[in-house]
């Protein structure tokens, strides 16, 4: 396996796919923003969602809520109101205790997994699919991480985190400027602006001084942070699931 590489240590190999990996989580991640009402609770409502997405697709198993409580650093509230709205939405069925993907969200994820180039098999049971691909339960580990730090991290900063490793990977300067983060996120400067300094507060990302302009500044993952060698852990095993496929 890879290991997590600081300023001077090499690339990964199969830059190519890795990539595509790394960017689809990204944009998972700011397609599901676009469609969020509120900033407070969304990584709190995305952790929830990849949770029990990941038991359906991933381990075609039920999802059982008070086993989800045990292991969350945020109120139950928000977790019955999330599940709640997308029972009466017909986006969940709820049997026995035991929640259960209606046939919408199984042609959803279905759609879904074949735009991304996700591998995946139809199985018969109340799942209807299944893949191999811990891609869902990877996006639910690194937002825990992120709300065990700070249960008031929200989806915005997740994003952020994850354009930033997108650099430290397969970015000559292993950084972004705020312009470029914007770009990428398609997210505004200012919103960019509050997530970084507060993700810089809790030293996970660092600004820097850009070599050639002193008027821009570049911001990058501080690899050193406890929390940061984790996440980035996370993503080297993920990426390399990729890699070891194209070998």
């Amino acid at each position: 396996m890879a290991q997590l590489r600081f300023t001077n240590s090499p690339r990964p190999q199969c830059k190519r796919p890795q990539k595509g990996a790394l960017t689809g989580l990204t944009d998972a991640g700011v397609q599901f923003l676009k469609n969020m009402h509120t900033s407070k609770s969304s990584l709190k409502i995305w952790n929830l969602k990849c949770c029990y997405t990941a038991k359906f697709f991933e381990a075609n198993q039920p999802f059982v809520v008070e086993d989800y409580y045990a292991n969350i650093p945020f109120e139950n509230e928000i977790v019955n109101r999330s599940l709640n709205k997308s029972l009466c939405a017909g986006r969940l069925i709820l049997r026995n205790g035991q929640w259960l993907p209606s046939p919408s969200i199984i042609d959803t994820f279905r759609i879904s997994f074949r735009r991304a180039k996700i591998p995946f098999k139809e199985v018969d049971n109340p799942f209807g699919i299944r893949t191999c691909k811990l891609n869902i339960s990877l996006a639910q580990s690194l937002s825990t991480s992120l709300l065990a730090i700070n249960p008031n991290h929200t989806l915005t900063q997740y994003c952020v985190e994850l354009a930033l490793w997108e650099a430290h990977f397969f970015n000559d300067q292993r950084a972004l400027t705020l312009k470029h983060l914007s770009e990428r996120l398609n997210i505004s400067k200012s919103t960019l602006s509050t997530a970084l300094w507060q993700l810089a507060d809790l030293q996970q990302v660092v600004e820097e001084d850009h070599p050639d302009d002193a008027r821009t500044r570049f911001w990058r993952i501080n690899a050193s942070h406890p929390a940061i060698l984790h996440r980035g852990a996370l993503l080297l095993a993920y990426l390399d699931q990729y890699s070891l496929d194209r070998t």
